[in-house]
């Protein structure tokens, strides 16, 4: 029976895998435990998968001592749970990156993991939406022409969440959009420990240097993610995004400066020459978001008029997401700039008065909503763009 299960497994895993075999995986069906060591994915395949942007591509992707928890008798509440020690991403972005689409939904019929018609949001799908992912330490290296950041997260946790974004039964991580059902809400949440990004300079590098240019240290940031499907196809139509940093202090000279400045453009220049040429677009006024705001908040009110709603199917009025929208917010954020040489003297000088160069902005905010209170009333947004 485990043997008759591996083999699945190996055939389903295939197309996100490479060099995938039976002897890399060991199962135990009555606890509802498995191990995997060592998976590397096929960069091409999660690349489409991902929708990464033509102008950015993986080139390397390991995965190091998968372990799975699986209660086979609650997956209706509790969720599938992954443990991985160790994630080593290699990306590229820019000329370097020679990507090849690959037909994601092809493949996946193939492994079986897909229907060839369109696939409804039923209980299968719910599961998947339920795992649980912790990974202890991610490694992520982005390379562009002239510099490239190396990235390590620690203590990486994505969970479901209910309403209040705290971890709960399955069943209440969801929500029916109301009155027509069509459409259900999904809560997840990804938690990061600690978080550190260091800047290297290539030039520097192949002088036999090994130190970074510029290095940033972050701790607790939060990502509140709100997705909402249509349940006819199980299709993403729209998604809210909430990134949450604890606060921050940011430490620079001006050489360091300079390095962070130089990478931003030049990911903006292999941005803007990667975009393909559209027509210019015009916003729409004001009042067509207000008017799609409105007509919701209408219905919605004659159908709480009408009948109750179960446990499971409830609605939730200022969290329907309307549309797609990516929202920040932070704590307190200290900028210093140093002097090369001199160093920064905590920032104060001998008379302990605060340098001009020392700048501090608390709880930044920044969000596409009119309405910042709880977000009431619905989603109301400042500008649409004609499709």
């Amino acid at each position: 029976m485990s043997a008759i299960l591996k083999n699945q497994l190996v055939k389903r895993l295939a197309c996100f895998t490479k060099g995938l075999s039976v002897d890399k995986i060991d199962i135990n069906i009555l606890s509802g435990r498995g191990y995997l060591d060592n998976i590397e994915l096929d960069e091409q395949f999660m690349s489409s998968v991902m929708e990464l942007p033509q102008w950015m591509c993986f080139t390397k992707i390991l995965c190091s001592k998968i372990n799975l928890k699986v209660s086979f008798t609650k997956l209706n509440s509790e969720p599938i749970r992954i443990f991985i020690d160790t994630v080593y991403v290699e990306a590229e972005i820019g000329k370097a990156c020679n990507r090849s689409d690959v037909n994601v939904q092809k493949k996946m019929v193939e492994a079986g993991l897909a229907g060839s018609g369109s696939t409804s949001y039923g209980y299968v799908e719910q599961v998947i939406d339920g795992m649980h992912v912790t990974v202890n330490t991610i490694r992520l290296t982005l390379s562009l022409q002239l510099q490239y950041l190396a990235m390590e997260l620690n203590g990486v946790e994505l969970v479901s969440a209910n309403r209040k974004w705290k971890a709960d039964d399955l069943r209440k991580t969801r929500a029916y959009v109301m009155p027509s059902k069509e459409e259900v809400l999904v809560y997840k949440m990804l938690t990061v420990q600690r978080a550190k990004f260091e800047f290297f300079e290539k030039a520097t590098q192949s002088d036999g240097s090994d130190a970074p240019a510029l290095k940033f240290n972050f701790n607790m940031i939060e990502l509140l993610i709100t997705m909402k499907k249509l349940v006819a196809t199980n299709e993403v139509v729209s998604a809210c995004l909430r990134l949450i940093f604890d606060d921050l202090l940011l430490v620079f000279t001006p050489t360091q400066l300079q390095v962070l400045l130089t990478f931003a453009k030049e990911l903006s220049d292999v941005i803007e020459l990667s975009a393909p040429v559209k027509p210019s677009k015009t916003a729409a006024p004001l009042q067509k978001a207000q008017t799609v705001a409105k007509s919701f908040m209408q219905r919605f009110s004659k159908q709480q008029e009408e009948d109750d709603l179960d446990d499971n199917e409830f609605e939730v009025v200022s969290d329907n997401v309307l549309e797609t929208s990516y929202h920040l917010k932070t704590g307190t954020i200290d900028i210093l700039l140093c002097d090369d040489e001199g160093g920064c003297n905590g920032g104060l000088t001998e008379n302990k008065q605060e340098l001009s160069n020392h700048a501090t902005v608390s709880n930044v905010i920044v969000c596409p909503y009119i309405s910042l209170s709880k977000f009431e009333n619905g989603t109301e947004y400042h500008y649409h763009l004609d499709s």
